[in-house]
């Protein structure tokens, strides 16, 4: 994965954001997302779950530090955002093709 994604997406998901709700995020991001899939799609899928694989580690890490709950519980906020995912799957690009977190 690039150096200016794993940037980009620590920008995004900077202190700032612990204050928007999820759909907030989802909203601000997927755009990101789905350009990241066409581009790494058509000329460098190898590379492709790599980058879905950090952004949804990423989104993990995001739901650690804004919900009380999950703070210190990576498993918990990871099947937390695989059950959104199972509910709602075409809330995030990523979400769409596959690459999910562990259902509960």
């Amino acid at each position: 994965m690039d150096c200016w994604a794993r940037g980009f997406c620590f920008l995004y998901f900077s202190m700032i954001f612990l204050f928007l709700y999820y759909m907030d995020v989802l909203f601000l991001i997927n755009p990101m997302v789905r350009g990241w899939i066409n581009y790494y799609g058509k000329f460098y899928p190898s590379e492709l779950k790599k980058v879905l694989n950090y952004v949804e580690a990423t989104l993990v890490r995001w739901a650690m530090g804004k919900y009380k709950k999950l703070r210190g519980r990576k498993w918990r906020a990871s099947r937390c955002l695989g059950r959104v995912a199972k509910r709602a799957p075409l809330l995030m690009a990523h979400w769409r093709i596959g690459c999910v977190s562990a259902v509960g």
